[in-house]
Parts: structure tokens; C-alpha cells; sequence
């Protein structure tokens, strides 16, 4: 599918206390970028929720994006497979799309109407492993047959969000309507525990450098570890209602967040310590954060429809 080139503007920066920081703007107003990830080539693909789209950016500013021919898709997330294409979710057109370096986009329904797919991870076993909000059940795709499986929850308004692949070979999930974390085995069998603090909106969830697997939560304004036997110890960030949202582990091995909604980006080392920056837009919306190459970075600005990128000394 071709896409649409352009040479994206760099947006006038005050002091931030980030490295080096740069951002981008894209060229649609409203377009509301959602997820990033590295991509082939060390570029970095991102999701315009809003928009409709799938851009990639390289840091020269090189720009390229691809609409997603479902209409009002809204792809919230996306992830780079070693397969080298690049897999989304398609949150309100109930998809699972896939889309190689070129732009050829092809997208899978999945069984369940209106599951709303959410986070996307992928297994060792090349399954691509996926939320289903709306739905509430953990699903997934053998992308070598095209074949969806759907494991339903313990109960319904549970919300499992953001997901990943964890040490213990098992694949761990957030619950944003049932304030849980759940663990669900390569064969389906899901455990779930309760998060101390009472509607905290937990998130994204991913892999951490201590072989336990670290979470935000968006509406107490936390970030949060959960051991692989279950045990979770809550960070409170220090600027209220914050809103933390994604959230990566950066090449200095500490733990990097955003916090949507105040506009800062936040550094919690291992030890608990949290360091925030402010962004030189106070109403930015930073929502998604990954490494890029270089000891890089990046993350989306949903509401200023920008891609901004810092150096990690």
C-alpha cells in the first residue's frame, strides 16, 4: 500500500532537564499517537489512534505514514515481531492487522464482536498474544495458520489492558476494570491478583531488569512491581494525578513512565527512587514509551500530535 512521505517539523523547545530532546510534529492535528515501538532498520513505527494511521520516523525526521484501510480503526497498540513485519490492534474495527516495512497491511477479525483488542505481545512460540477490553479475555493468533484462540476471564468488566511475556515463560496482564494482575500459561490457565490500592487502573505492563514484571497505574498514580509468585510493592510518583501510563525499561537499566496527564516523563530506579521531567508542553499527553537505537528514548504526545525522542546518558 503506498504510503505518504514527509519531512516532519521539529517543534520549538524550552528546557526540559531530558537530553538532548527533540520532537517532532506530524502533520495532522488530531491524529493522536498512541504506541511506539523499534521497528527494522532502527526506525520507530508508532499508531495514530485518531488518525487512523501507521507512521514510522527515522532521527533524521523522516517521516512516512500508512493509512489502515479498515475506517475508524483507532489501532491503539502496536509491536515489532522477527518475522520482520509489524502487528496492531485495531481497537473499534475489532482487528488484529499486520503491516510489512512497505505498508502492506492485512487485517484478521477476531471472533469475538466488539472485544475491543487492546496490547499485543508475542510468545516464544511466534503466537501473537493479545487483550481483548471489551470482551474480557486474553486471546491469540497462530500467525502461521490465522487462527484466533480466546481464553475468557473470571468475570465480566474486567478490562485485561496491557500484556506481555514474562521470566517465568508465562504471559502477564493487566486488568484495568478488576484492579488485577493475571498470569496466563501457554496452555490458558489464568491466575489473578489484587492490586493493594483500590481502583488503580493498572496499564501497561512489562518485563523489568529484575526478572519481575513492573505495571503503572494510571489513576493512583503509581508505578508498581508484581513478583512472579504475586507479590506487588506500589512507588507513588510524586506529582498527584499524574496518570501514569507507559512505561519501558530504558538502556541505563532504570525504569522510564510517562505520565499523561500532567505531561511529564518519569525515572523510577530499582530502589524506588523517582525522578520526573517536565515537558516543554504542559499539555502534551505523553502516553507510550520504548528504546530506540543509541541509547535513545521515544515516546508519543497524543494530544500535540507529536513523536519526542531524549538521550539516556
Amino acid at each position: 500500500m503506498p504510503g505518504v512521505t514527509f519531512a516532519a517539523k521539529k517543534a520549538p523547545l524550552k528546557p526540559s532537564g531530558l537530553t538532548q530532546l527533540i520532537e517532532y510534529r506530524l502533520p495532522s492535528d488530531g491524529s493522536g499517537p498512541y504506541s511506539i515501538t523499534r521497528g527494522p532498520n532502527n526506525k520507530m513505527w508508532f499508531a495514530e489512534k485518531y488518525g487512523g494511521r501507521i507512521g514510522v520516523l527515522n532521527s533524521y525526521g523522516d517521516l512516512r505514514e500508512f493509512q489502515v484501510p479498515s475506517a475508524k480503526s483507532m489501532p491503539p497498540s502496536i509491536i515489532f515481531a522477527r518475522t520482520g513485519k509489524l502487528w496492531f490492534s485495531e481497537n473499534a474495527s475489532n482487528k488484529i492487522a499486520s503491516i510489512t516495512k512497505n505498508g502492506n497491511i492485512q487485517e484478521f477479525d477476531v471472533p469475538t464482536e466488539q472485544s475491543g483488542p487492546q496490547g499485543l505481545v508475542f510468545g516464544p512460540d511466534r503466537k501473537l498474544w493479545f487483550t481483548e477490553t471489551q470482551g474480557d479475555k486474553i486471546a491469540y493468533m497462530d500467525s502461521d495458520r490465522d487462527t484466533i484462540t480466546e481464553f475468557p476471564l473470571s468475570s465480566k468488566g474486567n478490562k485485561p489492558y496491557g500484556i506481555t511475556f514474562g521470566p517465568d515463560q508465562n504471559f502477564w496482564f493487566t486488568e484495568r476494570g478488576g484492579n488485577k494482575v493475571g498470569r496466563i500459561t501457554p496452555q490458558g490457565e489464568i491466575t489473578e491478583f489484587q492490586i493493594p490500592t483500590r481502583n488503580s487502573g493498572p496499564s501497561i505492563i512489562i518485563p523489568g531488569p529484575d526478572n519481575s514484571l513492573w505495571f503503572s497505574e494510571y489513576y493512583t498514580n503509581k508505578i508498581a512491581r508484581i513478583t512472579t509468585s504475586g507479590e506487588i510493592t506500589e512507588f507513588a510518583t510524586p506529582t498527584d494525578d499524574s496518570g501514569p501510563e507507559g512505561i519501558t525499561v530504558g538502556p541505563d537499566d532504570h525504569i522510564w513512565f510517562t505520565e499523561c496527564d500532567k505531561s511529564k516523563i518519569g525515572r523510577l530506579n530499582t530502589d524506588g527512587t523517582i525522578t520526573e521531567f517536565p515537558l516543554p508542553n504542559a499539555n502534551s499527553m505523553p502516553n507510550s514509551i520504548s528504546a530506540g537505537p543509541g541509547h535513545t528514548l521515544w515516546f508519543t504526545e497524543i494530544h500535540t500530535s507529536q513523536i519526542g525522542r531524549f538521550l539516556v546518558p
